[in-house]
C-alpha cells in the first residue's frame, strides 16, 4: 500500500501484520517512515513537573549490511529531491559512484552475516507500516525463565492483545479494494501455535468467505526445541488439528526430511549453499478457488516442491527447457515439506514456471525428439507445453499451471546462497572470480509446485506415532492454563482421521 509520511514523502509499505516477542533488535516497533525528531523529543517529555528518574538502555546497533541499505535509501531520496537543481549531473555522478561501492561492500559483508544474525530483522530491507508490528505482552525473546513454549500460552496471551491486533487488522483490510484472503505464517511448535490459532479463529468468524492459507515453517535444528522434544510434539499436534478446522489449506515447510524432531539430514540443493538453521520464506498465492481445487475431499495439508535456480540460462527458450526434462518434471524438483518420498501418489498440484521465454526454438542447441518437435509445432507457448508435460507426468491427478515471463531477481539484498554450479551456462561463461560475484546481479529461472499428495499421510502418521508416546500429564503448564488431557486425546483422534483422508485406497 502507498501513503504519505509526515514530511509529505510518498512511501510504499507491505500490507502485513506481525506479532513478535521482543525480537525486533534494531527495528523500531512503530517503523521508521513516519517518525520525526520533533515527535520523538515530545514523547520523551515528562507528563508532570515533579522529580523524575529516567532509566535508559542503549538501542541495538545495526550491522554493516543494514547501515549500507539505509545509506542507499537516503541517497535515493536525496537524489529525487535534487532532480530540479542545477547540480543534478554532478550529484548523480557522485551518488552513483558511492552507490556502486556501497553495493559491492554490502554483497561482500552479507556473505559473512550468518554469525551476526540473531533475529529476522537483522537482514530486513522492507519498511514496515507503523501499524504492522505488535509486541506480545508478558514474554521475552529467547527467555530461559518462563519461555513462550506452550500452545496454551498463546491462547491466553491473545486476550491481552486482541483489541490492539484487531484494530490494526481492520486498518489494513479497510484499505483493500478487493480482499481475496489471508496468508498466515506462524510457528506451530511453541506458543505461537496457540496465538496463530486464535487469530485464525477470529479471521474465519469475521471473514467467512475469504481464503486462509496457513504456512508452518519448521527448522531442522532449534536449540530451544532440543530441551523438550515432547513439548514440541504436543504443540504441533494441537496446532495442526485446530488450524484444519478454520483454514482452507495448511502448508508445512521444512528442510527436515522427516516429521521427527532432531538433527536429521536436511534437504540438499545442489545449486544453493545455506545455513540450515537460518530460514526465510515468501509466497504469492492469490485466488481462493485455487485452494478449493487443491484441497478436495478435505485434504487441506499441502506440500511444496521447488527447482530454484533452474540449471539453465535466464531467458532460455521453452523448447530447450522442456526437451531437457525428457518428460520427467520430478527430476528438477526438490520438496521442502517433511516426509516427502519419491514418486508419491499425487491428487492435485499447481505449478508455476518463471523465466522461460515464449519462443519454443530460440537458443535450442540440441535436436528435439520427434515427439517433442510435434508438440512444439502444435503447442508453441510455454503454458501449453507445461500443461502437456503435467498431463504426461501425472495423468491421474488434477494439474493446474501458470507462467511468469519475468525471472526471479536475485540481486542484492537477496541472500548470497548460490553455489558455483547454480547456472551451468553462467559459470561456463565466467572467466574470473569478479565475474562470479556478479551472480547476485542476475535473474534466475525457477519453478515451484504446490501439491496435494499421499506424502501428507506419511507426515501425519509419523507425527501421530511420536505424539502417542508422549506423557501429556507430565506437562502441568497445559492444565494450569485450562487444557485437560481429554483435549489432547481428542486431538490425536482427529490427527488419525486427517491421515486417513490421504489414503490411496480411499482416493480411488
Amino acid at each position: 500500500m502507498n501513503g504519505t509520511s509526515i514530511p509529505n514523502n510518498v512511501d510504499y509499505t507491505v500490507m502485513l501484520l506481525s506479532a513478535h516477542i521482543g525480537s525486533l533488535n534494531s527495528l523500531k516497533e512503530e517503523g521508521n517512515l513516519y517518525n520525526t525528531k520533533e515527535s520523538d523529543s515530545q514523547n520523551q517529555l515528562p507528563s508532570w513537573s515533579g522529580s523524575t528518574e529516567q532509566h535508559y538502555t542503549e538501542p541495538a546497533l545495526k550491522n554493516q549490511f543494514l547501515q549500507d541499505l539505509e545509506y542507499e535509501d537516503n541517497e535515493a531520496l536525496n537524489s529525487a529531491k535534487d532532480k530540479d537543481t542545477l547540480g543534478q549531473a554532478e550529484n548523480s555522478k557522485g551518488s552513483s559512484s558511492h552507490s556502486n561501492t556501497s553495493r559491492v561492500n554490502r554483497d561482500r559483508i552479507y556473505n559473512n552475516l550468518d554469525s551476526e544474525i540473531s533475529v529476522w530483522s537483522d537482514f530486513l530491507r522492507i519498511h514496515w507500516h507503523p501499524k504492522s508490528l505488535c509486541i506480545v505482552p508478558q514474554f521475552m525473546h529467547n527467555a530461559t525463565f518462563a519461555p513462550f513454549d506452550t500452545f496454551t500460552y498463546g491462547l491466553n496471551v491473545y486476550d491481552k492483545m486482541a483489541e490492539e491486533y484487531e484494530d490494526k487488522l481492520h486498518f489494513f483490510t479497510e484499505e483493500c479494494d478487493h480482499l481475496q484472503g489471508f496468508h498466515i505464517l506462524t510457528d506451530i511448535y511453541d506458543g505461537f501455535g496457540g496465538l496463530g490459532y486464535k487469530i485464525i479463529e477470529d479471521l474465519r468468524s469475521e471473514f467467512r468467505s475469504k481464503a486462509i492459507i496457513n504456512i508452518n515453517p519448521f527448522p531442522v535444528v532449534n536449540h530451544a526445541m532440543d530441551a523438550s522434544t515432547d513439548l514440541t510434539i504436543i504443540n504441533t499436534v494441537l496446532s495442526l488439528c485446530n488450524y484444519h478446522e478454520y483454514c482452507n489449506a495448511t502448508l508445512p515447510l521444512s528442510l527436515n526430511t522427516s516429521a521427527a524432531v532432531g538433527c536429521i539430514e536436511p534437504v540438499k540443493f545442489n545449486s544453493i549453499k545455506y545455513d540450515k538453521i537460518c530460514s526465510s520464506l515468501s509466497s504469492n498465492f492469490t485466488a481462493d478457488h485455487l485452494y478449493d481445487a487443491l484441497t478436495e475431499a478435505e485434504r487441506k495439508i499441502l506440500s511444496l516442491s521447488t527447482g530454484f535456480p533452474l540449471p539453465i540460462d535466464n531467458g532460455a527458450s521453452s523448447g530447450t527447457f522442456f526437451e531437457s526434462l525428457n518428460g520427467d518434471l520430478d527430476s528438477i524438483l526438490s520438496c521442502i515439506s517433511p516426509e516427502h518420498k519419491e514418486r508419491n501418489v499425487s491428487f492435485s498440484r499447481y505449478v508455476t514456471l518463471r523465466g522461460i521465454t515464449t519462443s519454443p526454438f530460440e537458443g535450442n542447441r540440441s535436436v528435439p525428439s520427434r515427439e517433442m518437435s510435434e508438440s512444439l509445432q502444435h503447442n508453441n507457448t510455454p503454458k501449453t507445453m507445461l500443461q502437456k508435460l503435467l498431463f504426461k507426468s501425472y495423468p491421474n491427478s488434477l494439474s493446474l499451471c501458470s507462467i511468469v515471463n519475468d525471472a526471479c531477481n536475485v540481486s542484492a539484498p537477496f541472500p548470497s546462497i548460490f553455489s558455483k554450479n547454480s547456472t551451468k551456462e553462467f559459470y561456463k561463461k565466467a572467466s574470473n572470480e569478479k565475474e562470479l560475484q556478479n551472480l547476485d546481479a542476475c535473474n534466475m529461472a525457477a519453478i515451484a509446485s504446490l501439491e496435494s499428495t499421499c506424502a501428507s499421510q506419511h507426515y501425519l502418521k509419523s507425527l501421530l506415532n511420536q505424539a502417542e508416546k508422549v506423557a501429556f500429564r507430565r506437562y502441568h503448564q497445559f492444565k494450569e492454563t485450562g487444557m485437560e488431557e481429554d483435549t489432547y486425546s481428542e486431538a490425536l483422534d482427529n490427527l488419525a482421521n486427517l491421515a486417513e483422508a490421504y489414503s490411496v485406497d480411499r482416493s480411488i
